[in-house]
């Protein structure tokens, strides 16, 4: 799961450069650094960029909706953790998340008393 946020987060970085490249090729061209004919033909090869970045963002908003389980999330939590409480104590700690995914389990865990 951390994967497709990554490559969102990339692919979204991506899709800004694009656009400032276009600013600039329009800059270039009004101020006749660049003839017509090039900035056509690179601002034709920006949108087609442009359009393959926000079909693959969309895919992975898509695949980030369906593709979450508790794996994912377990993974996520122990991969996020282990490399901060390293970083705070110098030890390599062991970070077991449990997941309770029922209320009537939540509710029961609440009221058992801790021994």
């Amino acid at each position: 799961m951390k994967k497709y946020f990554s490559y969102f987060s990339k692919f979204e970085i991506a899709l800004k450069e694009c656009s400032e490249t276009e600013g600039w090729l329009q800059l270039l061209v009004n101020a006749n650094d660049i003839d017509e004919v090039v900035y056509k033909q690179y601002r034709n090869l920006c949108g087609r960029i442009r359009r393959m970045l926000i079909a693959s963002c969309h895919t992975l908003k898509e695949n980030m909706k369906q593709r979450v389980t508790f794996g994912d999330l377990k993974n996520c939590i122990r991969n996020t953790l282990e490399p901060f409480l390293f970083q705070k104590t110098n030890r390599n700690p062991i970070v077991i998340p449990v997941i309770l995914n029922h209320k009537d389990a939540m509710i029961r865990a609440k009221r058992k008393p801790i021994q």
